[in-house]
C-alpha cells in the first residue's frame, strides 16, 4: 500500500512542457490533449483519497456499532455514517464516469472509467 502511495506522490500529473527527470530531455509542449489527461489525473487522486476516506468512515461507523453497549442512538449513528460513507463513494465514482465519458465522447482520448492508468490522448 505504501509503495504505490509514494509512486503517486512522484509520479508527474501531466508529462509535458517541462524536463524530462529520467532523461534530462525537454518534454512536447502541453495542449488539449495534456488538459485532458490533468482531469483524468486529478479524478485518480480524487478517488484514491476518497476510498481512503471511505474505508475510514466504514471503519468508524462499525466501531461506534461494536461499541454501543445496545444504545440504539450509536447503533443509528453507526449505521448513518456507513451508509453516507457507501453513498459519497458512489457519488464520487459517478462523477467518474461522467467526466470520463464526457472526455472520450467529445475529444480524442480514449480509455476505460476503471483503468486510470491507461487513459490516452493524441493531439491530432
Amino acid at each position: 500500500m505504501f509503495p504505490k502511495l509514494f509512486n503517486i506522490a512522484h509520479a508527474a500529473i501531466v508529462e509535458c512542457g517541462g524536463i524530462d527527470e529520467t532523461t534530462g530531455q525537454a518534454q512536447p509542449p502541453c495542449d488539449t490533449a495534456e488538459f485532458y489527461k490533468l482531469l483524468s489525473s486529478l479524478f485518480k487522486y480524487f478517488i484514491f483519497i476518497s476510498g481512503t476516506i471511505v474505508v475510514l468512515a466504514i471503519a468508524v461507523g462499525g466501531f461506534f456499532m461494536l461499541i454501543s453497549g445496545g444504545s440504539e442512538e450509536k447503533v443509528e449513528y453507526g449505521k448513518r455514517t456507513i451508509r453516507a460513507a457507501i453513498i459519497g463513494f458512489i457519488i464520487v465514482l459517478t462523477a467518474w464516469i461522467m467526466v470520463n465519458t464526457i472526455i472520450t465522447t467529445f475529444t480524442n482520448c480514449s480509455g476505460a472509467w476503471y483503468v486510470f492508468e491507461e487513459f490516452t490522448c493524441s493531439s491530432q
